[in-house]
């Protein structure tokens, strides 16, 4: 498993959450930024990849969509998946976001 959280190492919830989920396990790798998600996946060939969102942490939501949907294309084995942190329901363009992933 490669677990991407950009709020790793810093004092934060989300940052904590994770050590929590996953700090025992062995054979997790953690990526802070999608390039080193890009470059961690092609040392450690995990088979999941584990996002923490938040949209505080990723405010770019195109950005966000087109760094997975190229990861996928790279990676087509390996598993997405996506821990939603704060949905924002009553926005629009959010609801895209949230249908688009």
């Amino acid at each position: 498993v490669l677990v991407f959280t950009k709020s790793l190492g810093i004092a934060c919830g989300i940052s904590s959450y994770t050590y929590d989920l996953f700090g025992g396990m062995t054979g997790v790798g953690f990526a802070r930024s999608w390039s080193e998600v890009f470059v961690f996946t092609k040392m450690l060939q995990p088979k999941v990849l584990h996002i923490q969102h938040e949209h505080g942490l990723h405010w770019d939501d195109n950005e966000f969509l087109h760094s997975a949907i190229a990861f996928q294309k790279r990676y087509p084995k390996v598993v997405i998946v996506v821990t939603l942190h704060t949905l924002m329901l009553a926005d629009q363009g959010r609801v895209q976001f949230y249908q688009h992933l």
